[in-house]
């Protein structure tokens, strides 16, 4: 079903019998992180946590925007390095836009009938870069 994560438009697309590895790969990838992040910032357990909920918030199978919210609660920790992120602003506006069009694009598309479906997942999309682009910018800035 639709949600703000990446992956349910690729599922609708999809061949059916070719659903349950894709469904392993997917989950195999999220866990890929955890070990190889665990080691590079095994000196900062406290930023592993934020990088650990920053990664399930992005790749979660069904996510929602408590997940987002949760992640960006922890980033606010870290307020110290805002001023030396590359992309912060356009990371922090891709956010915010896109939390504020996804609901107005599913309302479009589900209730009115007048919207595209590839407008709102072209918004969870904005929402996934901008996350992306904090939390590796963020992990950057802590590495230095």
């Amino acid at each position: 079903s639709p949600n703000i994560g990446i992956f349910w438009y690729f599922f609708t697309e999809m061949f059916e019998h070719f659903r349950t590895f894709f469904l392993f790969a997917f989950q195999l990838c999220v866990f890929s992180y955890f070990i190889p992040s665990s080691i590079k910032f095994r000196q900062y357990p406290d930023f592993l946590v934020v990088l650990i909920a920053g990664i399930i918030s992005i790749f979660k199978t069904y996510p929602s925007y408590h997940d987002t919210g949760f992640f960006l609660s922890f980033v606010a920790l870290y307020y110290n390095t805002f001023p030396n992120l590359r992309r912060g602003f356009i990371a922090l506006n891709l956010i915010l836009f896109s939390m504020i069009l996804g609901p107005t694009f599913w309302y479009l598309w589900i209730y009115h009938g007048g919207g595209n479906v590839n407008f709102f997942y072209s918004s969870t999309l904005m929402l996934s870069i901008g996350q992306i682009f904090l939390l590796s910018d963020m992990a950057f800035e802590i590495l230095k």
